[in-house]
């Protein structure tokens, strides 16, 4: 009895860093593709035109698939089935950028649709999932966590931008890879009906996230 309430206060640490990582691993991976386009179009010395047209697209991709990937998944089960799937396709699309080797702005328009819709069909069903395994009081200060990864690193994205395309993929490969291998690490319904709803639960700390092994690695 007496050690029931630190193994759950780890657990919820545990959850808790995996949402985060979960989370931001999505946004940084969007973050370097986006940067990557804006890298080609400089080089194709695109136009103001040319260059709205290609980054509009691909904002207008993101919301329309956000609205269909919001009627996509329902319930968490459905999500986590959905999300191997989508983190999984993402691992083959991260190689697109060495698919157009020859860039022009035709190709970068198709580039900037694949990764605006990819995106958009992801995002509802992360959010949804991960805030599903997140107690109420702890969501604000795990998502405050999360944004200030991709804070950081988007002023990092921009200086990997410049890199080769084979380096750009490589990276966002890895990232996809990380993500997997982060939701395999969540155990599904169990980890909810263990973590999620009891009041009386402690809740996370600042410290616990700070600290961790895990999230520092990360």
């Amino acid at each position: 009895m007496f050690h029931k309430g630190p193994s759950k206060d780890r657990g919820s640490t545990k959850l808790a860093i995996s949402n985060i990582i979960l989370v931001a691993n999505a946004f940084i991976w969007y973050l370097i593709a986006f940067n990557t386009l804006k890298s080609l179009l400089s080089q194709q010395n695109a136009t103001s035109a040319d260059t709205l047209m290609v980054l509009g697209s691909n904002t207008g991709a993101i919301a329309i698939a956000g609205l269909i990937g919001t009627l996509i998944v329902g319930k968490a089960l459905k999500h986590r089935r959905f999300l191997y799937l989508w983190i999984s396709s993402g691992i083959i699309l991260s190689l697109l950028p060495l698919v157009f080797n020859e860039t022009n702005i035709t190709t970068l328009m198709v580039l900037s649709l694949i990764f605006g819709v990819y995106f958009g069909l992801g995002m509802p069903a992360t959010m949804g999932y991960s805030s599903g395994f997140t107690k109420v009081e702890n969501r604000a200060k795990i998502g405050g966590f999360t944004f200030l990864i991709v804070g950081i690193t988007f002023a990092f994205t921009s200086v990997l931008a410049q890199t080769s395309l084979i380096v750009i993929s490589s990276i966002l490969v890895v990232l996809r890879i990380i993500g997997l291998l982060t939701l395999f690490s969540i155990n599904g319904k169990e980890s909810a009906s263990r973590f999620l709803v009891k009041d009386n639960e402690k809740q996370v700390k600042y410290s616990h996230i700070i600290f961790n092994k895990s999230f520092i690695l990360y």
